[in-house]
């Protein structure tokens, strides 16, 4: 079946619309409304070319929300699961088997040593800023970031503080 579910994100005064379609025991296709939303493109980007993967891949509500855009991708997976309750309204079943839905993340276990001259934990502007630097003066940097896409809140401005900025981008 395909069921609709709004919640809040970001942007507390507008709801995030996302219609999940079902059948007897998997998640096929989540979709969001990318017109109708005031969460800013950059953090609906995210939760539709990252988040919305993660779930379809891992059939679980159970994954963690993604750094960075958290209201946003809370209120993906929250809807989700309203989706997933409806569903299971709809074919007779108790909604708390929704549970089966809720896989925790599964961690690796892997450790990998790595070397480095610089490491910059942080790709906001001014780690993106840092790393550049020190790989244009020679260093063999680490650079790492918990979010799904570098550049922080820079990516979310323009002009100088913007990550590739067009002007900047055609002058260059």
């Amino acid at each position: 079946g395909i069921y609709t579910a709004q919640k809040n994100g970001f942007a507390l005064c507008e709801k995030i619309t996302v219609t999940v379609i079902v059948n007897a025991d998997k998640i096929i296709d989540i979709k969001i409304d990318e017109v109708n939303i005031s969460d800013t493109p950059p953090m609906v980007d995210v939760a539709t070319d990252v988040f919305v993967p993660r779930i379809l891949e891992t059939q679980s509500i159970g994954i963690d929300a993604i750094a960075g855009v958290t209201m946003t991708t809370n209120a993906v997976k929250a809807a989700v699961e309203d989706c997933l309750k409806q569903a299971l309204i709809a074919g007779g079943s108790d909604p708390a088997a929704v549970e089966a839905f809720r896989i925790p993340n599964e961690q690796s276990g892997e450790t990998k040593i790595m070397a480095a001259d610089v490491l910059v934990v942080g790709m906001g502007g001014s780690g993106v800023m840092t790393a550049m630097s020190a790989a244009e003066n020679g260093a063999n940097v680490l650079a790492i970031e918990k979010s799904a896409r570098y550049g922080g809140t820079t990516g979310l401005t323009s002009e100088v503080m913007a990550i590739n900025p067009p002007r900047i981008q055609a002058e260059y």
